[in-house]
């Protein structure tokens, strides 16, 4: 793979075909930036943007120490692999993920933000709110398999946080406007949860353990 590389478009591009680069790989687009199934990138450090538009990943992103992605509008991840140490994303006036179809990913670290909208988050092993700020307009919401830390503060409209398997290893603020919904597979105590948590209502629950 080349040393680097750093690619601009004025318009949409889509990633079709498998890409990649020994550090960085850097792909600048005016309009909507996609990829698909086949477009698979990989380097050492991944960063995809749109300035005007849309990111929306088809194709797995493998990324040996980080991630980042930035979108105009709205981040959506079409069943993709993002794999990397550290994923940071942002989407200035749009969303990161749905409801229905959340944003995954495989992230030692995450930090998420957005302005205009709501996050929604997956991840099938273990995950790390921080170590930066991660915030949205609307919802925050975090489904992970294995434990949930943070060591990065989050503000939002409402944050929701769930762990199908583990448990919480919160160190951080967390600050919501109406909601903070915490819930883990495992008990939750002080010990697990030392950073404050300042919302209108606060719910916790626990599957299997104990408050």
């Amino acid at each position: 793979a080349f040393t680097s590389v750093f690619l601009s478009d004025s318009d949409d591009v889509t990633v079709n075909a498998a890409s990649s680069a020994g550090q960085q790989f850097d792909l600048l687009a005016v309009g909507a930036l996609s990829s698909t199934a086949a477009g698979t990138i990989s380097a050492d450090a991944i960063t995809l943007r749109s300035t005007g538009s849309s990111v929306t990943l088809g194709g797995d992103l493998i990324g040996a120490s980080s991630i980042n992605l930035r979108a105009s509008t709205n981040l959506t991840n079409n069943a993709s692999t993002l794999a990397a140490t550290n994923i940071t994303l942002r989407s200035d006036t749009g969303s990161i993920g749905t409801s229905g179809t959340r944003f995954a990913v495989d992230a030692t670290n995450l930090v998420a933000n957005t302005p205009g909208g709501d996050v929604y988050i997956s991840d099938a092993s273990d995950i790390n709110l921080g170590s930066g700020i991660s915030s949205a307009l609307g919802a925050f919401d975090v489904l992970a398999t294995g434990n949930i830390t943070s060591t990065g503060s989050v503000s939002a409209g409402s944050i929701v946080l769930r762990s199908t398997a583990g448990t919480f290893g919160l160190a951080s603020p967390l600050s919501a406007v109406t909601l903070i919904d915490l819930r883990s597979f495992g008990s939750i105590s002080s010990s697990s949860i030392t950073g404050t948590l300042a919302a209108a209502q606060v719910n916790l629950r626990s599957d299997s353990g104990s408050i």
